[in-house]
């Protein structure tokens, strides 16, 4: 009676063993899973192409620049960017816009690992350069030739990832960016006389309120790095 009483304990305690150490497993993978497929803790390096619609001299711009990101957690995620923009002024002129900034990119659905889909909202801050040329070398007129600002920015939005796979994604985003300091603006004279440029390009006036523009941003991310 008393061996069969030791066997049975001895079984209980296999079993009760067994159990726990299958249940601390679960949880590791558990935790690997959700770290193999969320931005917290990883850093990703990507290139980008902005369009920038709506701008103060209502011409569109295309440009060029690259990313990095670094996820805090599985809900809140940075990036750090840097764009260069060419706009065309009514094929009269030239405008460039740089910008050098960061934004948190907040995620308010919780990521499966199934989803190929992963919406967020983005806002942030940035530093910029600006330059409006004209091309008044063929004309008559040198008035106004050139104008440049340094200012700040601030920008929010909505955006979308697409994962293309565990280590890379395709990422849409939609900002407006409102930027600060002394205006700078662009008018075009139908009416100028022959010879003469009908691009006008001046600081202050009612730019000086609040300039802004629409950007577009198109790009490509790769996870190449587990930070911690």
């Amino acid at each position: 009676m008393k061996f069969k009483l030791i066997i049975t304990c001895l079984l209980i305690s296999v079993f009760s063993f067994s159990q726990k150490t299958e249940k601390n497993d679960n949880s590791k993978e558990d935790i690997q899973e959700i770290k193999q497929y969320h931005d917290g803790g990883f850093f990703n390096l990507g290139v980008r192409s902005t369009m920038s619609l709506f701008s103060g001299d209502g011409n569109m711009g295309m440009g060029t620049g690259g990313q990095f990101r670094v996820g805090l957690t599985p809900w809140l995620n940075t990036e750090w960017f840097l764009d260069y923009i060419n706009s065309s002024l009514y094929g009269y002129g030239k405008r460039t816009d740089a910008h050098v900034g960061w934004s948190v990119m907040f995620y308010p659905i919780k990521f499966e690992r199934a989803s190929f889909i992963q919406p967020y909202i983005i806002a942030g801050h940035c530093f910029d350069y600006s330059k409006l040329r004209s091309n008044n070398y063929t004309y008559l007129n040198f008035d106004d030739q050139s104008t440049e600002r340094w200012s700040s920015a601030i920008q929010g939005g909505l955006g979308v990832h697409f994962h293309a796979g565990e280590r890379v994604d395709f990422s849409v985003n939609t900002q407006y960016m409102w930027h600060f300091g002394d205006g700078i603006g662009v008018e075009f004279d139908e009416d100028a006389p022959v010879g003469e440029n009908p691009l006008h390009i001046h600081e202050g006036g009612d730019s000086d309120i609040l300039e802004g523009h629409l950007l577009i941003t198109f790009s490509m991310n790769i996870k190449i790095a587990d930070l911690w």
